[in-house]
């Protein structure tokens, strides 16, 4: 097998000297390297590292090798290159594009099939197949992809960005599980007879040359960052022998502290919504177990980031699909042991009562000082009855339409609704591929998401309050001076303070909130704010617990006549009808009443599985959709417009009547809904500096709200 030196653009001789020959374990290989025999140096290196007895990775003794040893399905599978992508199989030919494997699998037309292969998991098959069975067909297949790989893709560039076609394999979650992959192989088949020294060697230098390409080279967003320095902390801690080693996991350690400045907001929340905890827990895990230095308050600050999952997560466990983060709930079976993930991973590192308890469905622990929270930098708010599985819960998203990131989606006021044990109205989440139209006309669009359209217009990002800093922070190299420049400024520049102009009240008998979307709409995400349709849009939430809530959306334009269209995503397995006035829906155990009042005329229809213009879909597995249900209410209107929606959940076959009517005259008037004889009165008002009058009471303000029992 050949060296691959100058692809890998490291000799033996820079190779040597970048370990730490001064011990004694390393004696031998620093004696060969002083008298310039680098043959004895490369043998006494492997030696060394076939006589541990643990690894970095735990004990991982020699196997007995067969070459007639059982097979494994998986491991056979591994063979014929056949790889598993978002729930996929993809077969890959015998010669492997790594360059290019979406080729092969077109209805992926994105980068997910280049970073999978590309992270080496086929390889890591074959190894696992080999540490089972002894089977050395395994072990040799493993380190030929490796050998093939580095034919292919070096030598590693210089600037992963400039590598046009090649930019998928440099891809930063790809170059990081690679590295664990890479690292892995070398300690679980450091005594496997069909593997030479030189490859092993080969395999070393492959792996500091990946990471030495990350320290001077940077992509990526905040995920990416925090990864990436996972990396170098983990490169500490699996590579000891290399005098950099420390020194980068020390570094990275204390960009991750700054980070949790920088990518977390002082409300706990994470800027992108799409949570690296586990990246950031094991980070911490791994200091303290081997002895890095780590600020003091690292842990105090990393608890205080799971405050928002624990009031995020929906009853039964799943986080909120917002922007590309989300699971399905488990919502047709029955409820697992302990909620799990983030809020299971929470409890386990803070050992805090408010996570155990809800983790452990109530078992253990206290339950969490309220049941409803606003985080005000983020702008989400969470409004919830109680803390079991059968919880009414409703999320609403008054943050902002973050400009700068990757995975923003065009939803601002959307909301998720859920109550007795099921999701009633969702978000269409995390879909694709990447770049084709599903996501970036649905999935990440406003038709995707619980929100107005306004002529055929969306929403659209904020623009960037700090544009040079993002360009400077995005061309820093990751250990050299990452976050030098202005900390905080990167992630918070959207809203370095509370998010101006939303509302939050709570107490034991209701929930309210208020959000508005003044960015205006638009097809062209690239536009500027002044040449969108200048139409705003306000809405309101009031949640009268513990039973059900009250919509508003003010628009406000010109004074004009606009169409409308306001969404209501289902759950793929609900029935939805339309009729006396309303939306009826049926899902598993649960049933919703949606009902739309306004004084303008306005039509409502549920399209489910429409593809001109793409509509009433929700992700079946990546790139893949399934027809649901989507309410839409619309209408041509003059503005101002306000429409109200009540949302009223029950049991299956327990709904009582729900009765919706305006109270009052006028162009705004108030709204009374009456169930089983109980009155509640709600007035919106568009200025909440007039006064006005419901029945007999007087109010002044935006929104008054009276029950009449």
């Amino acid at each position: 097998m050949p060296r691959f030196d100058e692809l890998l653009l490291l000799t033996d001789e820079r190779f040597f000297g970048l370990l730490d020959l001064g011990g004694e374990e390393l004696g031998a290989v620093g004696a060969a390297v002083a008298g310039g025999d680098f043959e004895a140096a490369r043998s006494a290196l492997v030696h060394y590292y076939q006589q541990l007895a643990d690894t970095p990775l735990g004990r991982l003794p020699p196997m007995d090798e067969r070459t007639d040893a059982p097979l494994t399905p998986d491991g056979e599978e591994a063979l014929k290159h056949q790889i598993s992508n978002w729930g996929q199989t993809v077969q890959l030919p015998e010669q492997i594009p790594w360059l290019r494997p979406e080729l092969s699998h077109p209805s992926r037309g994105d980068y997910h099939v280049v970073s999978v292969l590309n992270e080496h998991g086929l390889m890591r098959r074959l190894v696992d197949a080999y540490r089972e069975t002894g089977n050395s067909r395994y072990a040799r297949h493993a380190i030929d992809l490796v050998c093939d790989w580095l034919r292919t893709c070096t030598p590693f560039p210089r600037d992963p960005s400039a590598y046009n076609d090649r930019t998928a394999v440099w891809y930063n979650p790809a170059h990081s599980t690679r590295v664990a992959n890479w690292t892995y192989a070398f300690y679980a088949l450091r005594h496997c007879s069909v593997w030479t020294d030189d490859e092993r060697i080969t395999l070393l230098k492959a792996i500091f040359r990946e990471q030495e390409l990350k320290r001077d080279n940077y992509q990526g967003n905040p995920n990416h960052i925090i990864n990436q320095l996972l990396g170098f902390v983990r490169f500490g801690t699996w590579w000891p022998e290399f005098e950099v080693a420390q020194r980068w996991a020390s570094e990275a350690l204390e960009k991750l502290r700054l980070g949790l400045d920088d990518f977390y907001y002082p409300d706990g929340a994470y800027v992108e919504l799409c949570y690296m905890h586990g990246d950031m827990v094991e980070a911490y895990r791994l200091a303290r177990e081997h002895g890095y230095p780590i600020a003091a308050d690292f842990a105090e600050q990393l608890a205080h980031t799971f405050d928002f999952p624990l009031y995020a997560m929906h009853p039964r466990g799943s986080y909120p699909p917002w922007n590309d983060s989300g699971g399905r709930c488990r919502e047709a079976e029955p409820l697992p042991e302990r909620m799990g993930w983030l809020v299971g991973l929470g409890a386990e590192f803070t050992g805090r009562d408010d996570l155990r308890y809800v983790d452990s469905w109530g078992r253990e622990g206290q339950p969490p000082a309220h049941t409803s929270h606003y985080f005000p930098y983020a702008g989400m708010f969470f409004m919830r009855s109680d803390w079991t599985p059968q919880a009414r819960y409703l999320a609403f998203d008054g943050g902002r339409n973050l400009g700068g990131y990757q995975h923003p989606h065009m939803d601002q006021l959307s909301f998720i609704l859920a109550a007795y044990g099921h999701t009633l109205v969702t978000d269409t989440g995390y879909g694709g591929p990447w770049h084709g139209r599903w996501r970036q006309e649905y999935y990440v669009a406003t038709p995707g998401h619980n929100a107005i359209a306004v002529d055929g217009q969306w929403q659209a990002q904020y623009p960037e309050a700090h544009p040079e800093e993002n360009r400077r922070w995005n061309t820093r190299p990751m250990i050299g001076n990452l976050w030098s420049v202005s900390p905080g400024l990167v992630a918070r520049g959207i809203s370095p303070e509370p998010i101006a102009g939303n509302r939050w009240l709570s107490d034991e008998s209701f929930d309210y909130a208020r959000s508005a979307y003044d960015q205006g709409f638009t097809r062209d995400p690239q536009s500027q704010v002044t040449e969108r349709l200048q139409v705003v849009h306000e809405r309101r939430v009031l949640f009268l617990k513990p039973d059900y809530w009250i919509i508003t959306d003010i628009l406000e334009g010109d004074g004009g006549e606009y169409e409308f269209e306001a969404y209501f995503h289902f759950a793929a397995a609900a029935e939805a009808e339309v009729g006396d006035g309303r939306v009826a829906l049926r899902h598993l155990e649960a049933e919703l009443q949606l009902v739309p009042l306004c004084v303008q005329p306005i039509e409502m229809r549920i399209v489910c599985g429409q593809r001109e213009p793409i509509q009433g879909w929700l992700p079946d597995d990546w790139g893949t959709h399934q027809p649901a249900p989507t309410g839409i209410v619309s209408s041509k209107v003059q503005l101002p417009l306000t429409l109200h929606t009540v949302l009223f959940p029950a049991p299956v076959g327990q709904m009582p009547a729900v009765e919706v009517g305006f109270f009052g005259e006028g162009d705004d008037p108030a709204i009374e809904v009456v169930v089983e004889g109980r009155r509640d009165l709600y007035r919106a008002n568009r200025d909440s500096s007039d006064e006005y009058r419901v029945g007999e009471w007087d109010f002044a303000g935006e929104t008054a709200a009276i029950r009449l029992d």
